[in-house]
């Protein structure tokens, strides 16, 4: 069974929610929060399987629990945010802060039913499985300090891709070969935009950068950097830190 809390200030909402869930047999709602500051100690204390998240509720809203989960690297909840507010902006800061999938209403109810059960079919439902694959989480933290060491912060929009398609190409090296067939496509699917704009925002990530700790390059990765990286080759150094800072971990 997958333990879920439902994060809404909207009881007709929840109810519509708890109804679909019921037919399934496959999803329990473990808790109901109306409130941020509370959707937020919960989900730290109690670890749930997955979390849906609406934008707009009393109090601090949804995008604020997203950011402190993703502030202090928690990734140990399926966080699926709902976009109620009907500005696109708050699905690209949700997604750039970690959520793993966005609905944006309005949208059939069953829907966030079939997203649950996607993103944790990986996982062991057991309660009291919760302990994350250790090299995966090693990966996500090593990279969200070294990206954050060569001057790419979580505030740019191509922060959310860069660290996307690094774990890709980690996951399926031949993604190095296929960046505008292949690698564009996948990350503009996961952030629901489109690959010119993933290819686009990643240059400007990579512009900002080098104006402003190109000095950091030769620390990070151990050797010299004569030219601004392209796309290409910045995905490529951190694909292989990742790989060699794996290797001497374990």
């Amino acid at each position: 069974m997958i333990n879920v809390i439902i994060v809404c200030s909207d009881e007709y909402k929840i109810k519509a929610i708890e109804e679909n869930f019921s037919k399934g047999n496959k999803i329990c709602v473990a808790e109901k929060v109306t409130d941020g500051k509370s959707a937020f100690r919960s989900i730290l204390n109690c670890n749930y399987s997955a979390a849906v998240v609406y934008m707009g509720l009393n109090g601090n809203d949804g995008l604020w629990v997203i950011e402190q989960l993703n502030r202090i690297n928690y990734n140990g909840t399926k966080i699926i945010a709902v976009n109620d507010v009907k500005n696109k902006m708050f699905s690209e800061l949700a997604m750039l802060n970690g959520a793993d999938h966005c609905l944006t209403e309005p949208f059939d109810v069953d829907i966030i039913q079939s997203r649950i059960i996607q993103l944790c079919s990986r996982n062991d439902y057991n309660k009291n499985e919760n302990v994350k694959n250790t090299k995966s989480s090693t990966k996500a933290i090593t990279l969200s300090e070294v990206i954050n060491k060569i001057g790419i912060r979580p505030s740019l929009k191509g922060y959310g891709y860069i660290k996307y398609a690094v774990n890709k190409v980690v996951e399926n090296p031949r993604f190095m070969t296929e960046l505008t067939k292949g690698l564009y496509p996948e990350v503009a699917v996961e952030f629901n935009t489109q690959p010119k704009c993933v290819e686009r925002n990643i240059r400007h990530c990579i512009d900002i950068s080098w104006n402003n700790a190109k000095s950091e390059y030769k620390n990070v990765f151990g050797y010299e950097f004569y030219k601004k990286p392209t796309n290409k080759e910045l995905i490529n150094s951190l694909a292989e830190y990742l790989n060699e800072k794996e290797l001497n971990l374990f």
